[in-house]
Formats: C-alpha cells, structure tokens, sequence
C-alpha cells in the first residue's frame, strides 16, 4: 500500500543518514586515533618518571617491581640471583638476574619480608 512504501522510503533514508553519521565518526575516531599514536611514536625513547608519593596506596599483598629490584629469587631452595629489573616481551614479566639469566616471573611467591621471591 502506499502507506507502507513512504515508511519503507522514510525508514531507508533514515538508515543511510544514520549509516552517513556513523561514518562520519568512525573516521574522526580514526584520525583521532591516528593522532594518538603519532603522539605516542613522538615519545618512543623518552624516559618516564613519577614520584614515589603520587603512585597509589598499595593493599596488602601488593607491591611495586621496583620494590623487588635487589631480591634474592630461589627455586627449590637454591639462590639463583639477585633481581636487576623487569623485562616483559608481551608473554609475561620476565626476571633478569644479576648473573645474566632471565627466569619467568609467572607464579612467583614474593615475600617482602625476608626480601625472597620463590620460583
């Protein structure tokens, strides 16, 4: 009826509008993205740091990497090495030792107050 094909009419154009301002969003989402990371290539290199007091308070049974740099790490009560820093490829957090060996972070028990972390 004629009544149904000026709805169906009416209920198409709204539809290409709606898909033309979609559209329209979608790409000033991906310039603005784009601008993102320019700006965030524009950083690659640069050192970042943050005062100790500006990091949030810590629950227990939290702690900061950098708290565990100098750690004794153990497995199965041998004393591999002490902790250098942090390295993480995108698999997990991988522990450099003060002997040059790398050993996976995953599962590990830390104890802070004996300054050990068991593997």
């Amino acid at each position: 009826t004629k009544g149904n094909l000026l709805n169906t009419k009416k209920s198409l154009a709204l539809a290409k509008l709606g898909y033309e301002l979609l559209d329209k969003k979608r790409n000033i989402l991906i310039r603005e993205l784009m601008m993102m990371v320019d700006a965030a290539k524009a950083l690659r290199g640069t050192e970042l740091f943050i005062n100790r007091d500006d990091l949030p308070a810590l629950r227990d049974g939290e702690y900061y990497q950098a708290d565990l740099i100098g750690m004794m790490v153990v497995r199965d009560g041998a004393e591999l090495g002490h902790i250098v820093c942090f390295q993480n490829f995108g698999a997990g957090d991988i522990i450099e030792l003060d002997n040059g060996d790398y050993v996976s972070f995953i599962g590990a028990d830390v104890d802070m107050v004996n300054k050990e972390i068991k593997l």
